[in-house]
């Protein structure tokens, strides 16, 4: 899935960018028309260098090409998005990502935009347990991943509607 400018900005705020993911993005929006000689550089970069030199030439191509920071709070929201986007991709990881949600939840004081996501990955642990999915009714003699796609599309909706 292409990362796009809001996912690559979150994932750098939230510390969870990697060199490939800086990688992809550049490439990406070279793709798409956007250029500076940063961008070039990042784009060129072997997967194995170093995370710290990819962020670096990632903070200058931000600046060449004028891309603002977003505060934390818009970049959790703005990677909620993207990993909730990547669930709907048929060949995804959907309980992995739902796992991310949930994390990205519950390590920053259980914003209420993320909680149905802690419930959703509750009720999944439940059944890979074999239990009740106390957590997630919803859950029961139901297809998982039809319950995920649907909470992620509900969820791209009410959070790309935001007065920013």
């Amino acid at each position: 899935m292409t990362i796009t400018t809001p996912a690559i900005q979150a994932r750098h705020v939230l510390g969870r960018a990697q060199t490939g993911d800086y990688i992809d993005w550049a490439v990406d929006a070279m793709v798409a028309g956007f250029d500076s000689p940063n961008l070039r550089m990042l784009a060129g970069l072997d997967r194995f260098v170093s995370p710290f030199e990819a962020e670096e030439h990632f903070k200058r191509a931000r600046r060449e090409l004028n891309l603002p920071e977003p505060n934390r709070e818009q970049a959790q929201r703005d990677y909620s998005i993207h990993l909730a986007e990547c669930i709907l991709d048929p060949g995804s990881d959907f309980e992995t990502l739902v796992a991310k949600l949930s994390e990205l939840c519950y390590t920053n004081d259980y914003p209420d935009y993320l909680m149905e996501w802690y419930s959703l990955d509750d009720g999944l642990t439940d059944i890979r347990a074999g239990h009740y999915p106390h957590g997630y009714d919803e859950l029961y003699h139901a297809d998982p991943r039809k319950i995920a796609c649907d909470v992620a599309t509900a969820f791209i909706k009410s959070n790309s509607e935001r007065d920013c």
